[in-house]
């Protein structure tokens, strides 16, 4: 069963401020931005990671960050980027459950989650492990499941979850189609791993 967010802290960093620094020179972050400027979204779009592992899927590979409270974190990544075992006990765990998700569908999980998060965001996040595996709810009809009045809303939390195929929120699509993902409203990349994803379970959308 997946665990909902009720315990997890509010926020946390990944980097100490050296580590920040250099990250923000390699993106060319202006040096009047406060540093504490960028968001975790953003940042993890300016610079490369530390993965507790990162494994092969079918559509690139699954980036997997842990800590000692539990998962921090779950990215798609491409198939160019290098595998890397499980480091720890946790990443292993989940390492193996990802996996086991990805050869069936019908496979739950079973984690310690730790994700940082509104409590909209974790209300919309809780909203999601309730829809199963081959179901779809558009981002209106999950608004409406929580008791919240904006779709938009919804749909941005989507795109800020921190732990997808954990937290589904592939399973949410536009009134239309098939929807953003990841904060990428476009074809490529994210989206193609959102159909994959779709697919996997028995849906298929354009």
């Amino acid at each position: 069963m997946t665990k909902t967010l009720a315990g997890a802290s509010a926020s946390y960093s990944l980097w100490d401020d050296a580590e920040d620094a250099a990250m923000r020179a390699a993106a060319h972050v202006p040096a009047d931005v406060p540093a504490r400027a960028p968001s975790p979204q953003a940042l993890r779009k300016l610079a490369p990671r530390v993965y507790n592992a990162v494994i092969d899927a079918p559509f690139g590979k699954v980036g997997i960050v842990t800590a000692a409270d539990g998962v921090r974190e779950i990215h798609y990544l491409p198939g160019s980027t290098p595998g890397f075992a499980p480091d720890s006990e946790l990443a292993e765990r989940a390492a193996a459950q990802i996996a086991r998700y990805l050869d069936d569908a019908s496979a739950s999980f079973d984690l310690p989650l730790a994700s940082p998060g509104t409590a909209f965001q974790r209300r919309v996040w809780d909203g999601i492990c309730a829809i199963g595996a081959g179901s779809v709810l558009t981002y209106g009809e999950l608004a409406q499941r929580i008791g919240s009045i904006s779709a938009r809303a919804v749909g941005q939390a989507c795109g800020s979850n921190y732990l997808p195929i954990v937290i589904p929120c592939h399973r949410v699509v536009a009134a239309g189609g098939i929807g953003g993902f990841n904060h990428h409203g476009g074809d490529g990349f994210f989206r193609d791993v959102k159909r994959w994803l779709l697919a996997h379970e028995g849906v298929r959308i354009r």
